[in-house]
């Protein structure tokens, strides 16, 4: 049954909705247009929402291929644009920009660019499968000393091209030849 007022002379201006006595409420629809729901929604064919959802419980959608999703950022400075495919084998989120300072989406792959306009924040590890292009500064924080060419703050297992300058502020190691090109200044002590 539906009542439109808990008792009789109430004005709370409330649609509930009951099923199979009256301690069953299902649904509420208040003064504001707002909807709750006690139970679970199943919806055949296509929703449109003009405001937002909340959702306390899991979410299943079976059959959905493609989700234009907006998220606000829960700072309240920007927001997080991007859509969503599901595949068999994951998640592939298309051309990812987002704009403000928290992130907190996870995705499985990425396809498209990937703008990031703040900080991000990468609590494991990274596996990159092609190169990675920087045109600002790289600064590893790590200060591990280096002991071998398997340990320090920067492993590389192949080698290294450096077209300018390079300083090194503790010992070199060289377990190889060395090869020069130019000229040899040597400010302290030779030791042969």
């Amino acid at each position: 049954f539906i009542s439109a007022e808990d008792t009789p002379g109430d004005d709370n201006n409330e649609l509930k909705f009951f099923t199979a006595g009256t301690d069953n409420l299902r649904m509420i629809i208040d003064s504001d247009g707002d909807v709750s729901m006690n139970g679970n929604l199943n919806v055949v064919g296509d929703a449109s929402f003009n405001q937002d959802v909340h959702v306390a419980g899991d979410v299943s959608m079976n059959g959905i291929e493609h989700i234009t999703y907006i998220k606000k950022l829960t700072d309240g400075n920007g927001t997080a644009s991007h859509s969503i495919e599901f595949t068999e084998t994951g998640i592939k989120i298309h051309n990812l920009t987002t704009t403000g300072t928290t992130i907190s989406e996870t995705a499985t792959e990425t396809t498209g660019n990937a703008v990031f306009n703040n900080n991000v924040v990468i609590k494991e590890d990274i596996s990159l499968n092609n190169k990675l292009f920087m045109d600002g500064i790289a600064h590893l924080k790590n200060t591990t000393e280096s002991t071998t060419t398997t340990s320090g703050s920067l492993i590389v297992s192949g080698g290294v091209g450096i077209a300018k300058n390079v300083n090194i502020g503790g010992t070199t190691t060289i377990n190889g030849d060395v090869s020069m090109n130019g000229k040899l200044n040597v400010d302290g002590d030779v030791s042969f």
